[in-house]
């Protein structure tokens, strides 16, 4: 039991850092290794949270100029990257579609509601969000369990 608890965690964290490898726009800053950053004018978007450290540069360097902070995990809270993500506005238009490579995508979108919709490893998921003026909105996404995510590997897919 222990070591296939072990094999499926290794497995997760493959998927992750998998993801994650030959990001092109990375930052030099150590904490920040795999970091990819991108956008439309307007729309700027920050993709990473490989490790703490990365998490606490990324809060540290956009937390005060974003307002959205999306979060990808399997059900147990192991993070998850490789995620697609498209964000749009309830009455329709999209605002943002990007490949979330790390477990965290941080934006700056114009204050109001929007919906969010991510995909997967076999799972999309959608959410209403309500996003401030002021402060970090956070939405976490953590529908996909260990089972899905190990039968997407190895089945290919993501």
């Amino acid at each position: 039991m222990r070591i296939q608890r072990s094999i499926r965690h290794t497995a997760l964290a493959l998927a992750l850092v998998s993801t994650v490898s030959g990001v092109g726009a990375a930052t030099e800053n150590a904490a920040a290794r795999f970091l990819e950053q991108g956008g439309e004018p307007g729309t700027p978007w920050v993709s990473g949270g490989v490790g703490s450290d990365e998490r606490q540069y990324m809060l540290g360097e956009y937390g005060s100029s974003y307002n959205l902070k999306l979060e990808f995990a399997v059900s147990d809270s192991s993070y998850l990257g490789g995620i697609d993500v498209v964000i749009s506005k309830p009455a329709g238009g999209t605002v943002l579609t990007v490949h979330s490579r790390g477990p965290w995508l941080m934006t700056r979108l114009p204050p109001g509601d929007y919906r969010v919709r991510v995909t997967g490893y076999g799972r999309s998921v959608e959410q209403s969000l309500k996003v401030p003026a002021r402060g970090l909105k956070s939405a976490v996404f953590k529908d996909w369990t260990e089972a899905e995510v190990s039968a997407a590997l190895r089945a290919g897919s993501k």
